[in-house]
């Protein structure tokens, strides 16, 4: 297992797409933050922290995670991995820890970059607030339920171009679709309240109105994101099983 960690880092960090992804999203940070600055906008470090997340960071590391986790099929490697003894369920969930070491990661390289920045251009820290660590805490794990969807998305359909385009636009698609659904059959039911994107822009807007989160919105952001981390996890695991090499 310790030789297939170390060929799953090494290969992962010998990718081009990991450096032009979330640096395009970190330029883009930038960008705003350069803006934000230059018409008297600019937030506290902290306050910029709470948002790093919420411009295009999802968007990149969907793309990212569907390249890494579709590389060994695409390039027909797959087969010598297993060919060396290594279970299919071994394999799997070895991706599934490399890549998401890599999400924290650049999930904290977010952080860092807005707060540093916003200090660099002479914003205030500003005041560390309850809301404030609940918010990173609660972004951290819904970046793992992303992670978990992406992930799981990528091993079931284990076509590169088909996981990027659900990854990007799929999943919202169908959460569209089903709030047109419900809303045409009169069903008082909000499925939005499940939606991971929707959840995170929760969590930034709370962290920036009120004090404390709410109760209900903190066993919000930890029960969704379990759920999507088991469907699409499990799932994909379950088919990468039974799949033909």
């Amino acid at each position: 297992m310790g030789n297939l960690l170390r060929f799953e880092w090494r290969k992962l960090w010998q990718q081009k797409s990991l450096y032009i992804c979330f640096g395009i999203g970190l330029a883009i940070n930038f960008l705003a933050l350069l803006s934000a600055k230059n018409f008297g906008a600019l937030d506290s470090a902290l306050g910029n922290m709470c948002v790093a997340l919420n411009s295009g960071y999802t968007s990149f590391l969907g793309i990212y995670i569907a390249l890494y986790a579709c590389q060994d099929s695409s390039q027909q490697t797959i087969k010598n991995i297993y060919a060396r003894g290594y279970s299919r369920s071994l394999v799997y969930w070895v991706k599934y820890a490399v890549s998401l070491g890599v999400t924290l990661a650049t999930a904290l390289l977010y952080w860092g970059f807005n707060f540093l920045l916003t200090c660099c251009f002479g914003g205030e820290v500003g005041s560390f607030i309850t809301a404030v660590g609940q918010a990173l805490a609660l972004q951290l794990w819904v970046i793992i339920g992303y992670h978990g969807l992406f992930f799981g998305v990528a091993m079931l359909l284990n076509k590169l171009g088909g996981s990027i385009a659900i990854n990007l636009i799929g999943v919202d698609c169908v959460f569209v679709v089903l709030s047109l659904i419900i809303s045409l059959l009169k069903i008082d039911f909000n499925v939005m309240y499940y939606n991971l994107p929707n959840l995170l822009t929760d969590i930034v807007e709370a962290s920036l109105m009120m004090p404390e989160f709410t109760s209900s919105m903190v066993l919000r952001g930890i029960i969704i994101p379990v759920l999507y981390v088991v469907t699409f996890v499990g799932a994909g695991w379950l088919v990468n099983r039974r799949r033909d090499v």
